[in-house]
């Protein structure tokens, strides 16, 4: 009995059942995977160091000791320092109470443009609303009368109070008094033992995953690891290098500004910006607060909150993108909600670990094929190729936005790759949609007069035609092989050849007739095509799509050119050059004739083989390839050749 297929829905079902599975799983398990994290986070931070101690000849094990020992030492010393210089600096502050009171009374006193205007709108309403006019007082009601008779009542006994003490064990005692750091302790040896054990059997832990999830696929999964493991340790090298960066100048900004403790918070800057967004928040707020209870002036508190907006505004905009780079592979939105959706799972070590997670996630998403869409959603690489996204915008009649694709593009690229790449695909899919029915006929007007436009601006563009082509290797540069560099160069070294602009064409260029295969969109990408054969020296000219065959076999024996080319744009390419192709061959037996079917994929042989083209024909996909071929064709000069092409 045949299988059941599944639902169209129920894959999306199925992943969004899985994923939330996972979640909860996350969120149960929190307590394991936070330190199984952390260990697998510090091992790939510590793993090169590892490597490198065993180059030298040192054996694993005491490898793995001494970098770990070290590590973790470093980590514990400078946090028993800050713990110890903030408890410091807790017990002064009261030396610093009146300068707070000062500030205080002085902020209560300032009166602003806010407090004024405030206290104007206070007066207005007091004279606007009438105040309420004055009553006389109640009298006193006078105390009611108990009868002679009544007998007094009797007060409430009093309740006995009895006080116990409690008895506490030391035991009890110590434990209420460690209570808040036996957690953080005992989570940070769980970390230690899982960073040992990882760094002594990486190669074997790696080996086991590669064979469970890799198996028969060993390759790919070789190339994911390598790519997360290589991306998280860049990531973690980098934040070390920026974080230094900022912490170092706070130290030194605030030991020259006076400020006490300013090693402390140059080492909690360069911690805290382990968090994102709220790290460097905190990192700044303490010493900024500190300034204001310690210095009785003013611009030294100023002084302050402009060291951390300039290294912020540093950091931010010139460390970040210069040493990240495209390390993570994550976008800023990814970056965003990672950091929200891992604090709300694990905390604040769920803050730290946000990053890196999904960094391995995205990963994952690269190479694994149900899971493409977490690379998707979070990675940083365009999901669409260029052609793609100008064909959208022009499906939202967006314009002016269709036009930035292409300027772009054009910044970067040459004019004949604008063509290529963008404009003939999206006329591609453009063809299909309207083949199909896709198009409603406002959309259809409207991509067309927006097509015609660009073509208009592109042929009065100033860019070049081609990139500039390099020499081959042991050739010399273009021209007579010798540049400005080469005539002042008496060492007698041999300079980097120069890059060669492109081909020239010859000095009498054959002509070249341009005929789109049937439609209106052949005819635009004809007039595309002579465009770029007359920006690259060769005498071109499109026919229009309106004439007769008998009118084109006519129009080709009026231009005597011995180059003919048919745009034709798929799907329906083939079939409508087919019929123009026979009847050039017939009737021109020595015409070169050349076959455009732009931005079709498939077998060009098995296509050329459809057209019944003669040996001698050519059949291209893009403006780059036709332009080429039409550059090796070896024709004579056009002329009266009626007799020679006659049939």
């Amino acid at each position: 009995m045949a299988r059941p297929d599944l639902a169209p829905g129920m894959p999306r079902l199925i992943t969004l059942a899985a994923v939330a599975i996972v979640t909860l799983a996350l969120y149960l398990g929190k307590d394991v995977l936070m330190p199984l994290a952390l260990g697998i986070l510090f091992s790939f931070l510590l793993a090169p160091l590892v490597t490198r101690l065993e180059r030298t000849g040192l054996g694993r094990i005491p490898a793995v000791a001494l970098v770990t020992v070290l590590s973790f030492a470093v980590i514990g010393s400078a946090t028993f320092f800050v713990v110890k210089q903030l408890i410091d600096l807790t017990a002064s502050l009261p030396a610093y109470r009146e300068n707070i009171r000062q500030r205080i009374e002085a902020v209560r006193g300032h009166r602003g443009p806010i407090s004024e205007a405030a206290r104007s709108i206070q007066v207005l309403s007091k004279e606007v609303v009438p105040s309420p006019p004055a009553t006389k007082p109640a009298p006193e009601p006078e105390p009611a009368r108990t009868p002679a008779t009544a007998l007094p009542q009797p007060s409430p006994e009093p309740v006995p109070v009895t006080v116990v003490s409690s008895q506490s064990s030391p035991f009890t005692e110590v434990r209420d008094a460690l209570g808040w750091v036996i957690g953080p302790l005992s989570t940070a040896a769980i970390v230690i033992v899982f960073v040992v054990f990882f760094l002594i059997g990486r190669e074997d832990l790696r080996d086991r995953i590669i064979f469970l999830m890799g198996r028969g696929r060993i390759h790919l999964t070789t190339r994911a690891l390598d790519d997360a493991a290589q991306r998280i340790s860049r990531y973690l090298l980098m934040q070390l290098i920026i974080n230094v960066s900022y912490g170092v100048p706070v130290a030194v900004v605030l030991y020259l500004l006076g400020l006490p403790n300013a090693l402390v918070w140059g080492l909690l800057a360069t911690a805290l910006r382990y968090l994102p967004y709220i790290g460097p928040w905190v990192s700044a707020s303490l010493p900024i607060l500190l300034s204001l209870a310690v210095f009785p002036d003013w611009w030294r508190p100023l002084a302050v909150i402009t060291l951390f907006i300039v290294l912020e505004i540093i950091s931010n905009n010139v460390m970040e993108p210069w040493l990240y780079g495209s390390s993570t592979g994550l976008s800023s939105v990814a970056v965003i909600v990672s950091a929200v959706f891992w604090t709300w799972l694990w905390g604040p070590v769920g803050l730290l670990l946000a990053t890196p997670l999904t960094v391995c996630l995205v990963v994952m998403g690269k190479y694994v094929g149900q899971l493409e869409f977490l690379s998707v959603l979070m990675g940083d690489e365009p999901v669409w190729d260029p052609s793609n996204r100008f064909y959208q915008r022009l499906l939202a009649m967006d314009e002016e936005e269709a036009g930035d694709v292409i300027e772009d593009y054009l910044a970067s690229h040459s004019l004949i790759a604008v063509y290529d790449d963008i404009i003939l695909p999206a006329m591609h899919l453009a063809e299909r949609d309207r083949h199909r029915g896709h198009l409603s006929p406002d959309r259809e007007d409207f991509l067309r007069q927006a097509i015609d436009t660009f073509l208009e601006e592109l042929e009065e563009s100033t860019a070049p035609l081609e990139e500039p082509i390099p020499p081959a290797p042991g050739q010399p540069p273009a021209g007579n092989g010798k540049t400005a560099a080469d005539a002042g160069n008496k060492t007698g070294v041999a300079q980097a050849p120069a890059p060669v602009a492109s081909p020239e064409p010859p000095a009498n260029p054959p002509s070249v007739f341009c005929l789109p295969a049937r439609d209106e969109a052949d005819e635009v990408a004809a007039r595309m095509f002579a465009s770029v054969l007359r920006r690259a020296g060769y005498p071109a000219t499109a026919s229009s799509a309106e004439s007769l065959a008998r009118e084109v076999l006519e129009q080709v024996e009026q231009a005597q050119a011995p180059i003919v080319c048919i745009s034709a744009l798929p799907p329906a390419a083939i079939a409508h050059s087919r019929y123009l192709c026979k009847r050039l061959r017939t009737r021109f037996d020595k015409l070169k004739l050349l076959v455009g079917l732009w931005s079709a994929t498939g077998d060009l042989d098995r296509a050329r083989q459809r057209l019944t083209c003669s040996g001698s024909d050519t059949v291209v996909r893009s403006f780059r390839e036709a332009l080429n071929e039409i550059r090796r064709f070896n024709v004579p000069h056009p002329g009266n050749n009626r007799a020679d092409r006659a049939g």
